[in-house]
């Protein structure tokens, strides 16, 4: 079982094993997971903040941005997003240009987009 799928079209190999021990893989599967992240906008960032839009304004979000060396640069927990159902990143500095990773956990799944700063 795939605990942290991606966002969009993933392939996984499947394999069943009996209870007797014997082994078959089944071949390749394509999975469309439909992501909760909406929209990061503005994208490109050109200053230190960011909002994304979720599908629900209710749950609560812990948001992280990581740089592609894996340094976590952010994170934040937030109760809710706003009436319009947008999350406001603020950064408490500019990040170097580049692409980085935002990561959203909510109601125990990851959700990661990447965004560009200029």
């Amino acid at each position: 079982m795939d605990a942290t799928p991606f966002s969009g079209l993933s392939y996984y190999r499947l394999k069943q094993t009996d209870l007797d021990g014997n082994a078959e893989f089944l071949g390749l599967r394509s999975v469309s997971i439909k992501p909760a992240v909406a929209e990061i906008y503005p994208n490109p960032v050109n200053g230190t903040q960011l909002n994304v839009k979720v599908e629900s304004s209710n749950d609560p979000y812990v948001v992280k941005v990581i740089n592609l060396s894996g340094k976590e640069l952010f994170r934040e927990y937030y109760s809710s997003a706003d009436e319009n159902g947008t999350l406001q990143i603020h950064l408490s500095e500019k990040p170097f240009a580049g692409m980085y990773l935002l990561q959203i956990y909510t109601n125990n799944h990851l959700y990661t987009q990447k965004f560009i700063v200029e």
